[in-house]
């Protein structure tokens, strides 16, 4: 009974693909850490968020913006980057090539610290799930990241199909 539904779920994955292929761009989309205003001051103040996990070619650069009156650094515990001075309401922006484990650091204000966590995209797979809104119960959108394709879409499945298609793939 599992196969016929997990069967179905890929037909309709398929078909959402050759349909709605075109409904987002296949552009990655960048990821916002904002240094809150009083961080250079404040010591339970620091990158916000402290944590992110991003998907090479789906999500994989990185924005810094300074809210802060001071000047601060996002600066890399290993070689992979250093935005040097980030002057009150400027940013600095990196793009991530490589899977890892990236902690990094404020030189100024060295209780500032965060980590940004690099996944390789599946081979295929769904990156995320959410309902539709206003009226359009019962359908879920599929957020679907295709690396030998290099492509990602948002397709439409009825809600159970589609959690049942997500359970599958696991965690990124």
């Amino acid at each position: 009974m599992l196969g016929i539904a997990l069967t179905a779920a890929l037909v309709l994955v398929a078909v959402g693909f050759l349909l709605y292929g075109n409904l987002i761009p296949t552009t990655p989309s960048e990821v916002v850490v904002i240094i809150p205003n009083g961080a250079s001051e404040n010591l339970h103040l620091g990158f916000e968020p402290s944590k992110i996990t991003i998907v090479i070619g789906v999500n994989n650069t990185v924005v810094w913006k300074n809210e802060d009156s001071d000047w601060h650094t996002a600066h890399s515990n290993i070689p992979e980057f250093n935005s040097g001075l980030i002057q009150a309401g400027d940013s600095f922006t990196h793009t991530f090539l490589r899977a890892g484990t990236y902690p990094y650091h404020c030189d100024p204000h060295p209780w500032m610290t965060g980590v940004v966590f690099v996944k390789a995209a599946t081979s295929t797979g769904i990156i995320a799930y959410w309902p539709y809104e206003q009226g359009q119960i019962g359908l879920t959108r599929l957020v679907m990241w295709s690396v030998k394709y290099e492509i990602s879409r948002v397709i439409a499945l009825p809600y159970g199909h589609a959690n049942l298609l997500a359970s599958g793939f696991g965690p990124l």
